[in-house]
């Protein structure tokens, strides 16, 4: 293992590679892909991270699966964070427990959680850019958006702009186990 090296795609070595075995030049892979070659040059050198729509626009113009992108990189345990192994913080004196579902180690974006919110305890009023969505395991909680109260009882979710004042509020007669995903991660 060669540090954070294993956690980075390095697919500009493979588009490169898959560009050069096709016996395309880059102006080539422009005209057919529609890119400038700046920015094929860029992806090719790693200097910028495709996204995902870029990667099927390649893969089409290369006639592979967009898998063949993520073929070959790094061990595939680090795609499998156990039960036992999750890191897990205590906030608010103990009050609310954050288990991370992913490695916090690779640079994601978005972050899964398992949220344990004893009874009775609420979080603080908070906005930030990006999303939350939001799924009750077992409890009852209250989340409140801009002042405006959403019951959520076990098996209930909820989706909203993170931008928008929120907090939550165990509300049920035990803890609260929560399942929630937000963008960008924060831990």
């Amino acid at each position: 293992m060669h540090g954070a090296s294993k956690h980075r795609f390095n697919f500009g070595e493979k588009i490169k590679g898959i560009r050069l075995q096709m016996g395309m030049r880059l102006s080539d892979l422009a005209g057919k892909a529609g890119y400038s070659i700046s920015y094929l040059s860029q992806l090719e050198n790693n200097k910028i991270a495709p996204s995902i729509e870029s990667l099927y626009n390649l893969s089409s113009v290369f006639g592979r699966p967009i898998g063949y992108f993520f073929d070959h990189f790094g061990n595939q345990e680090d795609f499998v964070v156990k039960k036992h192994d999750r890191k897990k913080m205590l906030l608010d004196d103990g009050q609310i427990q954050f288990d991370l579902l992913s490695s916090n180690l690779q640079k994601k974006a978005m972050e899964a959680l398992v949220i344990r919110m004893k009874k009775g305890h609420t979080s603080p009023e908070k906005t930030h850019v990006g999303e939350e969505v939001g799924l009750v395991i077992e409890g009852k909680i209250c989340v409140t958006l801009a002042g405006v109260e959403h019951t959520l009882e076990e098996g209930d979710s909820i989706y909203y702009s993170a931008a928008i004042p929120h907090m939550i509020k165990n509300t049920g007669d035990s803890e609260a186990v929560l399942f929630w995903v937000m963008t960008p991660p924060n831990f």
